[in-house]
């Protein structure tokens, strides 16, 4: 792996994250957004 292969591999997983923190907000579900946006 290189070092382009790894940004795009964390973009992704970045967009994905986005994804599931935005659910999680629509749900008011604050303390778990707080938590997935401050892991790595």
């Amino acid at each position: 792996m290189n070092n382009v292969t790894l940004a795009i591999s964390y973009l992704e997983k970045a967009k994905v994250r986005l994804k599931i923190i935005q659910l999680l907000m629509d749900e008011g579900a604050y303390s778990d957004v707080i938590r997935e946006a401050q892991i790595n």
